[in-house]
């Protein structure tokens, strides 16, 4: 079955969110973690990249093994995205859809890393929304 998230560090971030702190080639990879309401928002904070790839796509499985309905990528405060990182995007929006959880993302506010997904071909098979308040747990 899916794999465990093995964070380096689990974190309490603003407004009582879980996250994990991970090491990757770039630098450390925050993945904060808010849920409720049939929702699953993950925070990334920091590079994706090769090293913390699976990290995400665990998270991911973990926020549909719990039952999320939709899961949210806030890909605002991503800093860095590499192949890896955007294979596990797409991996997150297949899970998503084989399960029927509706799969979205809000951009990232650098116009290099959205151009990224985009030229990957990503732009036309993910959904893009505006963000909106966290869950409430």
């Amino acid at each position: 079955m899916g794999r465990a998230v093995s964070p380096c560090h689990i974190l309490v971030l603003r407004g009582g969110e879980r996250g994990y702190l991970l090491k990757g080639m770039e630098g450390e990879l925050t993945i904060g973690v808010a849920r409720g309401n049939g929702r699953c928002r993950l925070s990334l904070i920091g590079p994706l990249d090769i090293e913390t790839a699976g990290e995400l796509e665990a998270a991911l499985e973990q926020a549909c093994r719990e039952g999320a309905r939709e899961v949210m990528l806030d890909l605002r405060e991503l800093t860095f995205l590499d192949s890896s990182g955007v294979a596990s995007i797409l991996r997150g929006q297949q899970l998503c859809e084989r399960q029927g959880r509706e799969y979205l993302l809000i951009p990232s506010t650098t116009n290099m890393l959205h151009r990224i997904l985009l030229i990957a071909g990503a732009g036309g098979r993910l959904r893009f929304t505006q963000p909106v308040d966290a869950p409430q747990p």
